[in-house]
């Protein structure tokens, strides 16, 4: 019986023991995990900045017949006034591309000021 007993007793420490070092393996694995997806954000990031610019692209370069009709159909002053507008989008988004370009600017700013300009296309 004493032996049966010190048996079960060594297997307990030995389950013991094997249950501590799997444990710190896999918190060490959870921590290179979580260590590596930092970089997932960006990724996100990048490609929600992706689908604005070519929101915003289609909106102010591919669909120019529209814009054009839409002129036309308006008058004087207002139809000037749309395509004043759509030229100073156009200008602030080639230079937002510029600056990103550059490095001048954050992945983060960039996807900012994309959202303001997308916004501003939707006031129309």
């Amino acid at each position: 019986m004493d032996d049966i007993l010190g048996y079960l007793i060594g297997a307990a420490v030995l389950a013991v023991l094997i249950i501590v070092i799997n444990h710190r393996r896999q918190k060490h694995k959870v921590t290179d995990f979580l260590k590596d997806a930092k970089g997932t954000q960006s990724m996100f990031q990048q490609a929600a900045v992706e689908k604005k610019l070519k929101t915003l692209k289609v909106a102010l370069y591919g669909n120019t017949t529209g814009i054009q009709l839409q002129a036309a159909a308006l008058e004087g002053n207002i139809a000037v006034s749309l395509e004043t507008r759509r030229q100073s989008m156009i200008a602030k988004l080639n230079q937002l591309e510029q600056a990103y370009a550059a490095g001048s600017i954050t992945l983060a700013e960039y996807d900012q000021q994309l959202h303001q300009l997308v916004m501003m296309l939707n006031q129309d």
